[in-house]
């Protein structure tokens, strides 16, 4: 539930809203990687504890695992997305990382696989703009 926690105080925010931190994605990391979620009614939790589990075994690395689950976890909170989005994009993030290198390549291909439809083009502007204007992921996915 320490998931959910946090999910919802990014929820509650009133003033400025503050980030995901490095230590606070890595505590959630190894909470959902560690106990077997149980939410009968949608199955959300369990999809994203499993999903965010799989991040940290194909990285390999807490650290790592934490900087991509906090990006996708703070810009799903700056864009109103729900947590369906954020177990689909750790799902792209986990894709782009197996590919070591090539993820510019690989936002380009899904974006010309789904035939650059409006929703196609913002979901590459997201993924372009996830970790910042200077996107450090060639040494985050190398």
């Amino acid at each position: 539930m320490l998931f959910a926690k946090k999910m919802q105080r990014m929820d509650n925010f009133t003033n400025q809203p503050k980030p995901l931190s490095q230590q606070e994605a890595k505590e959630l990391i190894k909470h959902l990687s560690q106990e077997e979620p149980a939410d009968l009614d949608s199955g959300l939790y369990t999809r994203c504890a499993r999903t965010v589990s799989r991040l940290w075994l194909t990285t390999g690395q807490l650290d790592v695992a934490a900087t991509i689950f906090a990006a996708v976890a703070n810009q799903a909170h700056q864009l109103n997305k729900s947590i369906d989005w954020i177990t689909s994009e750790l799902g792209f993030e986990i894709i782009a990382f197996q590919e070591k290198g090539r993820r510019q390549e690989l936002i380009l291909y899904r974006l010309k696989e789904d035939t650059a439809s409006d929703d196609a083009l913002d979901l590459f502007n997201e993924r372009l703009v996830r970790f910042g204007s200077c996107d450090h992921t060639r040494d985050l996915y190398s």
